[in-house]
């Protein structure tokens, strides 16, 4: 997130780890990611296969 921030390019990054899977949850929640609510993902893509995902989103910090 460090690298990202010094490119000034984006405001934020996003998680989509399945709901079920709690450590990737903790992964997202433990550096303050906000959770969004939960989203269907076609996961792998083309398999027409759907996940339960979470929403994560992280802020960057403003480069300085």
């Amino acid at each position: 997130m460090e690298v990202l921030a010094r490119q000034g390019r984006y405001r934020f990054v996003y998680a989509f780890p399945a709901v079920a899977n709690g450590p990737s949850n903790g992964v997202c929640a433990k550096p303050g990611f906000e959770m969004l609510g939960t989203e269907e993902l076609e996961y792998p893509p083309g398999s027409d296969t759907w996940m339960e995902c979470a929403v994560w989103r992280g802020e960057l910090p403003v480069a300085g």
